[in-house]
């Protein structure tokens, strides 16, 4: 009876982890376990289709990161014309301005609570007033409403000098190695030293800033000249 006991139980309990789930050869458990592996085949394309598809997602996020770079050094561009054009424009204003007051001798004094005057107004005033001499409400006028040291320098020596005396003209009027053959004449000394004393006093430019900032003006005045044709416009600096 015992014998027989023992020889019937070992089979029992092989049912019973059989049961529910499907009998697999020996062998093919091998095979199933192998497939699994690092260094099979099955597991090595698996594993390049998921290296794939990364990499695609990373380009992707890459190129989206990369547009919207692009989108906001656009929209700065953008708003960097914007503001040159708005420039422009009121630096063509200004000139205007300017360039009448040179004409004229003087800027008609200006009515409060209002940007200009009557051709008439400034006739009666030209009339009283020598050409070219220094006012403090002109200057004030010139200055009041120019923004930095730049248009300040600028508009004053427009005011003093007209466009052709300030390209036609040398502060010295010596010879240089650039122009050996055909000297220029000197500017007005009178003129110049009011002029002088203008910039120092409306600007922080002190003496040597002014000598060459109005050296950089006058290049930059023949180069326009020379360039009246290009509509190319390039701001002073």
């Amino acid at each position: 009876m015992f014998v027989l006991f023992f020889a019937v139980t070992p089979k029992k309990r092989h049912l019973e982890r059989s049961e529910g789930s499907p009998i697999v050869p020996h062998s093919a458990r091998k095979v199933l376990k192998l497939e699994g592996t690092p260094g099979s085949s099955q597991y090595l394309s698996s594993r390049v289709g998921s290296n794939r598809k990364d990499a695609s997602g990373n380009k992707i996020k890459r190129l989206e990161e990369d547009v919207r770079s692009l989108r906001r050094k656009l929209g700065k561009l953008e708003d960097r014309v914007s503001e040159l054009d708005k420039d422009k424009a009121s630096n063509s204003t200004t000139e205007q301005v300017v360039e009448k007051a040179d004409r004229t001798g003087q800027l008609a004094k200006k009515k409060e609570g209002q940007g200009s005057v009557s051709k008439k107004e400034a006739d009666s005033i030209l009339e009283t007033k020598p050409c070219q001499a220094i006012c403090e409400q002109d200057v004030e006028a010139i200055v009041g409403k120019a923004i930095g040291n730049q248009n300040k320098f600028k508009n004053l020596c427009l005011y003093k000098f007209t466009r052709e005396e300030l390209v036609s003209c040398t502060r010295t009027g010596k010879r240089t190695i650039k122009c050996m053959d055909n000297v220029k004449p000197q500017l007005d000394h009178t003129k110049f030293k009011e002029l002088e004393t203008l910039v120092l006093k409306y600007t922080l430019y002190d003496k040597q800033s002014f000598q060459k900032k109005l050296k950089t003006y006058r290049k930059f005045l023949e180069e326009r000249k020379m360039e009246q044709s290009d509509l190319t416009y390039k701001p002073f600096e």
